[in-house]
This record gives C-alpha cells, structure tokens and sequence, in this order.
C-alpha cells in the first residue's frame, strides 16, 4: 500500500547537521539562539579590538586566564564608568 504523501525519507540530524539543523531554520526557537549567538560574537571581537586579547603573547593556561580576567575587569569598569557618566549627565539634564 503506498504512502499517500510520497516518498518519505528519515534524516538523522547527526548525518548532515548543515542540511538538518536542529532547531529548524527559520523557527522561534533558532532565531533566540541566532541573537544570542551573535550578541556574544559582537561581544568577543569587542574584546579581541579594543582590550586586545587577540595578542596575548604569554604562554600557559593560568597565564591566559589571567590575561583574559583582566580583559573582562577592565571592560566591565568602563561599563560600569559609562553608565556612571550617562546617569549624571541625565540627572543634570
């Protein structure tokens, strides 16, 4: 007895997973994945331009975390120094 949509043929995401995406493409759940995805990737070459943390020239893994916890320090003080100037400029406005 034939199937009455066709020809059906079963994927494994696993198999292709550029074919098969897992969340499909296009759907809610991809579309929150995509923004946060690329917010964090505006995020890192944030770092990697303005702090440098693309030449790190030190070699070992506590030496790179170090370099890396000062790049987030610092980028976070300025936020924080940011934020700081924006509330008294509108305070004063």
């Amino acid at each position: 007895m034939p199937n009455p949509y066709g020809l059906v043929v079963r994927f494994c995401v696993t198999d292709n997973p550029r074919l098969l995406s897992c969340p499909h493409r296009g759907s809610e759940n991809w579309q929150r994945l995509y923004s946060q995805r690329t917010s964090i990737e505006r995020w890192f070459a944030l770092l990697k331009e303005h702090l440098y943390m693309d030449k790190m020239n030190r070699r070992g893994i506590d030496n790179a975390f170090t370099d890396v916890m000062l790049c987030l320090i610092t980028f976070l003080a300025g936020t924080l120094a940011q934020l700081k100037i924006e509330h008294q400029t509108c305070k004063a406005a």
